[in-house]
C-alpha cells in the first residue's frame, strides 16, 4: 500500500491543476458576464460621465459596457448636450474601442481601432469662441511633451452629419467619412469622403467704377456637391495625395436661389479643384518649400465678396505644375489658362481666353495666347513680363 501513495498524490496533484486551469480558463467568461450585467453597465457608464463632466465641462449621457476578449469598450447612444436649448451639441449612434493591450500593460495609452457611427454634430462658434457648449479643460502644471506615437491606431467616422455655424457663415452636410490611420512618428495617413455639403453666409456686395451697380446685402448658398480627399501628415511634411473637389457657386443675391449640382460642364457658376501629389516641407519657421499640381476652375465673380472692385463676369480654369521655396518672391509655375466671357463691368475683356504660360526666376512667359476680342480672335506669341522689375517692362513678338 505504501508504494502506492505516490501515484495517488501525483494523481491528485493533477487533479487539482486541471481545476486550476479550468479556472482560469472561466476567468475571461466570467468577467464577460460580469461585465454585462446592468449594475457593471450602470457603474460604469456613471464614472465616465462624471470623468467626462471634471475634465471638459460637458454634460452627457451614453450607456457603456465592456468586452473582456477581445478587450472591446462600446458606447450606445452618446448624447452631448448643448447649453443653447437647440438640441445636442453632439449625437453618437455607437462609438466602440478596440485597446491595444501590450501597449497598456507597457504603460503606454493607444486606444487601438476607434469606430464611430453616425454622429450628428452641432456647432457653434461666435467671435472665436463656441458658444453651445460650456467647454473647458482642467489646468496642468506640466508642460506637453513631444510625442511619437499617436494614442490611436485608426479612427473611423461613417456617416456622420455636420452643422457648423461660425458667425454668419453655416456649414451642413451629411454622408461623411473619415478614416485615419497612424504609424509611430507620429504619421496619420487621412481618407475623406463626403456626400452634399450646403456652404451658407451673408455678405455685402459692393461695387466701384463707372456703371457700377448699387450695393446689395447677398445671400449666398453655395454647394460642396462631392469632395474626395488623400492626405498624410508627418511630423515635418504635409503630402496631398489628390484632393478632387467640385461644387457650385450662388451668384444671385436673393434668397433661395441654390444652383443644383447637376449643372452642364461649362456652366458659369461650376467650381472646381484639384490637387495632386502636393508635397509642403515644413519647419519651426513655417512652410520652406511647396510643390505639386493644381487643377481649378472658379466663377470671377466670388472676387466681389472679398473686394470692392467693378462686377466681375466670367470664369477661369488652370491647370498648372509649380514649386516654391523660402526666399522666392514669385514661385516657378508652368501650365494653361483658360476662360470664357471675361468682363469687368461693362468693359468687355475677352470672350474667350486660352494660354501657355510659365514663371521662372520671378519673369512670367507666355509662349502662345489667344483671346477672344469683339469678333475676332487676338494672338500672342512669346510675351515677357518681368512683374519685379521696375516699371515692369513688357514685350512681346506679336
Amino acid at each position: 500500500m505504501r508504494k502506492r501513495r505516490p501515484a495517488r498524490v501525483g494523481r491528485w496533484i493533477a487533479r487539482v491543476l486541471c481545476i486550476l486551469f479550468a479556472l482560469i480558463g472561466l476567468l475571461p467568461v466570467l468577467a464577460g458576464v460580469l461585465l454585462r450585467t446592468e449594475m457593471a453597465r450602470t457603474w460604469a457608464s456613471e464614472q465616465a460621465r462624471t470623468l467626462l463632466h471634471e475634465e471638459t465641462g460637458l454634460d452627457g449621457s451614453f450607456h457603456a459596457s465592456v468586452r473582456p476578449w477581445p478587450l472591446t469598450i462600446v458606447v450606445d447612444d452618446l448624447e452631448i448636450l448643448a447649453t443653447d436649448e437647440a438640441g445636442p451639441a453632439l449625437t453618437v449612434d455607437q462609438l466602440t474601442l478596440r485597446p491595444q493591450l501590450f501597449s497598456l500593460l507597457q504603460g503606454r495609452m493607444n486606444a487601438g481601432d476607434i469606430e464611430v457611427e453616425r454622429p450628428h454634430v452641432r456647432l457653434v462658434v461666435r467671435d472665436g469662441k463656441v458658444a453651445n457648449l460650456d467647454l473647458h479643460t482642467r489646468p496642468r502644471d506640466d508642460a506637453p511633451q513631444p510625442v511619437e506615437r499617436a494614442p490611436f491606431s485608426s479612427l473611423a467616422v461613417n456617416d456622420a452629419h455636420l452643422d457648423l455655424t461660425v458667425d454668419d457663415l453655416r456649414v451642413s452636410g451629411r454622408e461623411i467619412d473619415i478614416d485615419v490611420s497612424a504609424s509611430e512618428g507620429p504619421v496619420f495617413d487621412l481618407a475623406v469622403r463626403t456626400g452634399r455639403v450646403h456652404v451658407d453666409s451673408r455678405g455685402r456686395l459692393a461695387f466701384t467704377g463707372h456703371g457700377a451697380p448699387d450695393p446689395v446685402d447677398a445671400r449666398h448658398e453655395d454647394s460642396v456637391c462631392e469632395l474626395d480627399a488623400r492626405v498624410r501628415v508627418e511630423p515635418d511634411a504635409v503630402l496631398i495625395r489628390r484632393v478632387r473637389l467640385s461644387g457650385v457657386a450662388d451668384l444671385d443675391p436673393e434668397q433661395d436661389t441654390r444652383p443644383s449640382c447637376l449643372l452642364p460642364g461649362k456652366d458659369l457658376r461650376r467650381v472646381e479643384l484639384e490637387l495632386r501629389l502636393v508635397r509642403a516641407v515644413l519647419d519651426d519657421e513655417g512652410p520652406a518649400s511647396v510643390a505639386g499640381h493644381v487643377r481649378a476652375r472658379t466663377p470671377l465673380r466670388l472676387a466681389n465678396r472679398f473686394f470692392e472692385f467693378l462686377p466681375l463676369q466670367g470664369w477661369v480654369a488652370t491647370q498648372v505644375d509649380g514649386a516654391w521655396h523660402r526666399g522666392q518672391k514669385l514661385p516657378d509655375v508652368w501650365g494653361t489658362v483658360q476662360g470664357e466671357g471675361i468682363a469687368l463691368g461693362i468693359y468687355r475683356i475677352a470672350s474667350v481666353l486660352s494660354a501657355k504660360a510659365r514663371i521662372d526666376a520671378g519673369v512670367v512667359r507666355v509662349p502662345e495666347a489667344q483671346v477672344g476680342f469683339a469678333d475676332g480672335m487676338v494672338k500672342i506669341k512669346d510675351a515677357e513680363v518681368r512683374p519685379l522689375a521696375e516699371g515692369i517692362p513688357l514685350r512681346a513678338a506679336r
